[in-house]
């Protein structure tokens, strides 16, 4: 009985809070974004990816702004700083999916152990490269101020900065969630 008074009060809140968000993405608004992703299960013990965002509306729907990342595996770290925009669809929903693309430098800086640097055909210098980005998500507004967000980014750099398994790669894809605040 206690769980179906708990679930209920959890389905009308939700349901509440759906109603009452209204994506409002006009001309002037900020937008500040946390996005990132863990796999505890990578080749190279862990990976984890953080982003940081921030931007405005130029125009209704339409976001320009700076990001910052960092990327780190059990043996490379990466960092990047660049810009973004990204057209989002509004409509008469909570939804709001939208698109984007990003310009940027990024590092990489690479600590193998000297057994893998003996069997891994790979080469091993630090790194700076440009890159450029193409994402496609999905925002749910929770309220009129904020959203969580999923979203699937493909970069391609003009260096080999992505460490996948047991090789380099000049592009990786990657899909994060997080959440934007507005204000």
């Amino acid at each position: 009985m206690k769980k179906n008074i708990i679930l209920s009060t959890f389905v009308a809140v939700l349901g509440m809070t759906s109603m009452m968000a209204e994506a409002r993405l006009e001309q002037g608004t900020q937008e500040l974004g946390v996005q990132g992703n863990l796999d505890l299960d990578a080749q190279d013990d862990f990976e984890l990816n953080l982003d940081i965002t921030y931007g405005r509306f130029i125009r209704d729907d339409w976001q320009v702004g700076v990001k910052s990342g960092v990327g780190a595996t059990g043996s490379v770290l990466n960092f990047d700083l660049g810009l973004f925009t990204e057209y989002n669809f509004n409509n008469a929903t909570n939804w709001v999916p939208y698109v984007g693309a990003s310009a940027g430098l990024a590092s990489a800086n690479f600590d193998f152990d000297e057994d893998f640097k003996d069997t891994a055909d790979v080469d091993f210098e630090d790194v700076t490269a440009l890159s450029v980005g193409l994402s496609g998500g999905i925002k749910y507004f929770i309220n009129d101020n904020v959203a969580i967000a999923g979203e699937v980014n493909h970069n391609i750099s003009t260096d080999d900065i992505n460490f996948d398994g047991d090789e380099l790669s000049d592009s990786a894809t990657k899909i994060m969630i997080g959440t934007r605040f507005y204000f």
